[in-house]
């Protein structure tokens, strides 16, 4: 799944999912926009903090509650969300 992003947010996904950690950092990252396709969020459920900050998102995904049900902190600060 295509997650827009560099290199490093790949891997810092791939390492979150091999860990099965439960807070991932992307924060200034370059992210303009998070995947809408559930597979994207695989391996991810056990999340329960995401930071986004300093990123150029404009907007969330509808299924992201269902994609990350631990969620419990989403940190979304200086981002261009509508």
């Amino acid at each position: 799944p295509h997650w827009g992003a560099s290199k490093k947010v790949s891997q810092l996904i791939s390492t979150a999912r091999w860990w099965g950690s439960v807070l991932l950092d992307l924060h200034g990252c370059r992210l303009s926009a998070l995947p809408h396709q559930q597979e994207a969020w695989e391996g991810l459920q056990q999340l329960q903090d995401l930071h986004l900050h300093e990123n150029t998102i404009t907007s969330l995904p509808a299924e992201l509650p269902m994609c990350l049900p631990n969620l419990t902190r989403l940190v979304l600060d200086h981002n261009h969300l509508e």
